[in-house]
């Protein structure tokens, strides 16, 4: 499954935001929401390898960037960053975890750059991929 955005979403200063991820490049189990909730549900139980990534337009210089990933509504890992000065940033995230079917995972975002930065809106630079690996 992987799902990606190019819609600029605008992620607020000093908030843990949702990563909104309305496009599909493929999702052979139906699994993930990309409408409503923007989350994956695991539809048979088994050990899944987690991988996200937000990139964004701008950065200020010293700035803490941070990609979550949630499974069931409480953060499970963290990837914090320190931006550079300038041009396009982002975070990256892998996790691999055992679930069981009707887990689900989000992506969430925080930055304190001091205002509202956007995602950048270039096809599958901002995304969530979930495969599973093993049972």
């Amino acid at each position: 499954m992987k799902f990606y955005s190019t819609n600029g979403q605008s992620f607020a200063n000093n908030t843990t935001t949702k990563v909104q991820l309305p496009t599909k490049a493929f999702d052979s189990h139906g699994g993930f929401d990309n409408i409503t909730n923007y989350r994956y549900t695991v539809p048979t139980s088994g050990v899944y390898d987690i991988y996200c990534q937000v990139t964004l337009t701008s950065g200020t210089s010293g700035t803490t960037r941070v990609a979550y990933v949630y499974k069931n509504g409480s953060e499970v890992a963290a990837n914090y960053i320190n931006s550079g000065a300038s041009g396009t940033n982002g975070v990256s995230i892998s996790y691999s975890d055992k679930a069981i079917a009707g887990d689900y995972y989000e992506f969430f975002f925080f930055h304190n750059s001091g205002g509202a930065i956007l995602g950048d809106t270039t096809a599958q630079r901002t995304f969530m991929k979930i495969n599973k690996v093993g049972n």
